[in-house]
């Protein structure tokens, strides 16, 4: 199974004579834990593939493989719970994941941007058929997109590389919020990943989850290429 641990570090604590002081560093020290640690921290149950910064946010991502839900749990609480800086930690998971090749040619200059689409039950078939049937064009590459079904937090989970916020917003406007039963989009810029596993473990994992309509595994551009990763 695939999921998305996110975890949020304290950014400012209250100290005497109720004096707020900002505490930036943690994210910093957050993302270097990972680095340095995560080779250490990934075995047979729970392997990290790879960790990214959302924009403007208290917290950094980590996409995880994993057996079960079991080995994630293990992982967190061994790992991640006991550092002082942690907030909180929530775990998504990804269900029917599909991950999409980049075209050659296509990637260059790309940013990286995820969407939570909220929909009605429903709806959820047919929004998630539709959405994954998007083919890449020159400014808006699919990377991947999976059910999440968490309701007002988002129930289909989608990323795209693209050429920049108001293409995305007019990709949304005119792609996502149509779709029948859509009831909510939010959208977020990934500002900084890093894969952490080889390129034939990036390999292995990707082929499982690439659609054979879509594209041959042969023809993408490069998997040592950290556009693709993103969460």
């Amino acid at each position: 199974m695939l999921a998305i641990v996110r975890v949020r570090v304290w950014l400012k604590e209250e100290g005497e004579g109720g004096v707020t002081a900002y505490k930036p560093e943690n994210l910093k020290k957050l993302w270097r834990h990972v680095i340095e640690n995560h080779d250490d921290w990934s075995n047979s149950s729970c392997q990290i593939v790879y960790v990214t910064h959302r924009d403007m946010r208290e917290d950094i991502s980590l996409f995880v493989g994993a057996k079960d839900l079991s080995g994630i749990s293990e992982f967190v609480l061994t790992h991640v719970a006991p550092l002082t800086y942690v907030r909180s930690v929530k775990l998504i998971c990804l269900t029917n994941p599909r991950f999409f090749p980049i075209p050659k040619g296509t990637f260059e200059n790309l940013k990286r941007f995820t969407i939570a689409v909220s929909c009605e039950p429903r709806s959820l078939a047919k929004a998630y058929d539709t959405l994954s049937r998007y083919k890449a064009t020159q400014s808006v590459v699919p990377n991947y997109l999976a059910y999440t079904l968490r309701g007002e937090g988002g129930d289909i989970f989608v990323s795209y590389s693209c050429r920049g916020e108001t293409t995305l917003r007019r990709f949304v406007e005119r792609y996502v919020r149509p779709l029948e039963g859509v009831t909510g989009v939010r959208t977020t810029r990934i500002s900084k990943t890093k894969r952490l596993v080889s390129a034939q473990e990036w390999t292995y994992l990707f082929e499982q989850f690439v659609p054979d309509d879509v594209i041959d595994v042969e023809e993408i551009e490069d998997y040592e290429d950290d556009l693709i990763s993103g969460c």
